[in-house]
């Protein structure tokens, strides 16, 4: 299990040949789910949902990592650490803006 969101254009978690990322795509945050599939191979696209809310996003990476790991206390953690994620790259954006 890594959690890489040291990336700047996006927020990344991976276990095993499972990857969930969130980036900022105007004008919302775009949750992925790429996983092994039986019909369209490794690195599948699963899952893409767009989210005007952050905080939707954040709570949707909750949701595949919790379903992915079986884990509560690992969904919210890496739902936490999304939203913390997202929170740094709004103020990114705003100061671009600026």
């Amino acid at each position: 299990m890594a959690d890489r969101s040291d990336e700047e254009d996006r927020f990344l978690w991976q276990f095993g040949d499972t990857i969930v990322t969130v980036s900022w795509e105007h004008p919302s945050w775009v949750v992925r789910l790429h996983a092994t599939s039986r019909l369209a191979g490794p690195g599948a696209l699963v899952s893409k949902r767009d989210y005007q809310q952050a905080q939707h996003a954040a709570y949707a990476v909750m949701t595949h990592v919790q379903r992915i790991t079986m884990s509560e206390d690992t969904g919210v953690d890496q739902g936490r650490a999304a939203a913390r994620w997202i929170r740094q790259r709004s103020e990114q954006i705003k100061q671009r803006k600026s």
